[in-house]
C-alpha cells in the first residue's frame, strides 16, 4: 500500500482495508469509496462479500493462483455492479501448480456461479461432510457428487424429514435415524430421545 500510494498512485486518493483495520475505519473507507471521495481502494479479501459499489469498475487480483475458484468468483462480483463496463485483471505468479492452472483457466471461461461451484468441487474435492477438512479426495464409492445431484438432494430431503419427525416415525425409521445419527458422529442436536 505504501509503495503504491506514494508511488504510481500518488496523484490519486487511496485507502486500504484489511482484517486488522477497525470496523469503523473500514466502514468509513468503504463509505468514502462509495461516495467517490476515494479513487482507489486496496483491500484483502475482506471485500469478498458485501461490497456493493456501482462505481467500482476495475479490479486487480494479485497472486490469483492462491485463491480458490469460489473466492475468485466472489471477488469478481465486487465490480461491474452498475451500468459501467468493468475490467478484472487476475495476476498469477509462477511457478503455478497444475491445479492452480486449471482453476485460473476455468475462471477465465465462465461467469456462471453454479459452474464455478461444480468446478471448484471437482478440483478441490468435497472435504469432510461431518468434519473440519475443507478439501480432499472423493471417498464415495457409488455416488458422484456432480452426476448424482438429484439423488443427493432427494436423500437430503428424506434425512431432513427423518430428523424433524423422529417421534412420529415407526420403529424401523427410528432405528434408521439412530444409525445415521451414530454414523455422522457430529454432535447433532438429539431429537426425540435418539
Amino acid at each position: 500500500y505504501e509503495n503504491l500510494s506514494t508511488g504510481i498512485f500518488k496523484n490519486y486518493r487511496t485507502a486500504m482495508v484489511h482484517g486488522r483495520v477497525k470496523a469503523s475505519e473500514r466502514d468509513e473507507s468503504l463509505r468514502k469509496f462509495f461516495n467517490k471521495e476515494i479513487d482507489i481502494l486496496m483491500a484483502t479479501t475482506v471485500i469478498e462479500v458485501g461490497l456493493d459499489n456501482p462505481n467500482a469498475t476495475i479490479m486487480v487480483i494479485e497472486h490469483a493462483e492462491r485463491f480458490g475458484l469460489a473466492q475468485l468468483h466472489q471477488l469478481r462480483g465486487r465490480i461491474g455492479r452498475g451500468e459501467k463496463q468493468s475490467t478484472l485483471v487476475a495476476v498469477a505468479h509462477p511457478p503455478l501448480s497444475e491445479i492452480a492452472q486449471q482453476r485460473l483457466k476455468f475462471f477465465t471461461q465462465t461467469n456462471d456461479g453454479f459452474e464455478i461451484a461444480e468446478a471448484d468441487l471437482m478440483l478441490r474435492g468435497p472435504g469432510e461432510i461431518f468434519g473440519y477438512q475443507q478439501s480432499g479426495d472423493f471417498k464415495f464409492k457409488t455416488v458422484s457428487l456432480t452426476a448424482d445431484k438429484d439423488l443427493l438432494e432427494a436423500t437430503r430431503l428424506l434425512l431432513e424429514k427423518l430428523y424433524n419427525e423422529y417421534n412420529n416415525l415407526d420403529t424401523d425409521y427410528q432405528n434408521l435415524y439412530k444409525y445415521l445419527y451414530e454414523k455422522s458422529n457430529t454432535g447433532m442436536v438429539s431429537l426425540g430421545g435418539a
